[in-house]
């Protein structure tokens, strides 16, 4: 873990950066917080889940809110995704057609249609995921971020590109007035394998509150009145996509995910 602070918009934020297996072994709350974590119930209602798959998260993932994700988003169009276009791959064996002319002159003949992705910037993108929500907001609505973001890997993966993935936990006032936290839980490298189930589990409610909190009780800082007020804090990086705290419907994860999906790729 890395620790940096700075100041945006008033607010002095402590910044801790976290693997994601950091990030699934908090440190137990601090002396001084300990009560505080302790009087939270953590019901499965604002979790989303019993306690047991909570704490069964880092182990097994959440394969459900994968395919939740494949389930009740459509999948943006991959036409669209960095401006690709269907190119022909010629084969001397294989393939969708025969192109009779080209094997009258002995050249490869069968051809196989593929989406080959266009731009720039080494077909890298980097997601930006906003983790989490104030205490008013259930389970079910932050889950659409984690369906959203699953969408959109699965999508871009498929389309040729190497995806970085960062997940962002921000609470101001959490210490005291014009202090806030937030963790960087750096899920994926570009060049990772893609664990669509690691990252559904790492932007459920299930995470954010229970291991997510445990983080910020960890702190030598006294929790002022409460977890604080979630942020939106976006990132420094305008090329990052960002996927935003107020995606929490059906609606708004799919508005989210044609504008992540055009041409520019940033939504």
């Amino acid at each position: 873990m890395t620790e940096t602070t700075e100041t945006r918009n008033g607010i002095r934020w402590v910044t801790q950066e976290l693997t994601l297996s950091e990030f699934w072994h908090p440190a137990p709350p601090s002396t001084r917080n300990a009560g505080e974590w302790a009087r939270y119930g953590y019901d499965p209602d604002w979790l989303g889940m019993p306690q047991d798959e909570c704490l069964a998260l880092p182990a097994r993932g959440w394969p459900a809110g994968v395919e939740a994700a494949l389930r009740l988003l459509q999948s943006p169009e991959l036409a669209a995704v960095g401006n690709s276009r269907l190119r022909r791959r010629w084969s001397d064996d294989d393939g969708e057609t025969v192109d009779y002319a080209r094997a009258l002159d002995g050249m490869p003949c069968w051809v196989q249609p593929y989406r080959a992705p266009g731009g720039s910037g080494g077909r890298i993108k980097t997601l930006v995921a906003h983790a989490g929500g104030n205490c008013g907001i259930g389970a079910d609505s932050i889950a659409w971020k984690a369906y959203a973001a699953v969408r959109y890997v699965d999508a871009m993966e498929s389309a040729g590109y190497r995806v970085a993935v960062d997940v962002s936990c921000a609470a101001a006032r959490c210490y005291r007035s014009g202090h806030g936290w937030h963790a960087l839980v750096h899920v994926k490298a570009p060049d990772d394998p893609v664990d669509l189930s690691q990252l559904a589990a790492v932007l459920s409610a299930a995470a954010y509150r229970w291991f997510g909190f445990a983080w910020k009780a960890a702190a030598d800082k006294t929790l002022y009145g409460g977890w604080g007020k979630n942020c939106d804090l976006r990132p420094a990086d305008p090329e990052a996509v960002y996927l935003p705290a107020e995606v929490q419907s059906r609606t708004s994860a799919q508005r989210w995910l044609e504008a992540a999906s055009s041409d520019r790729g940033r939504a």
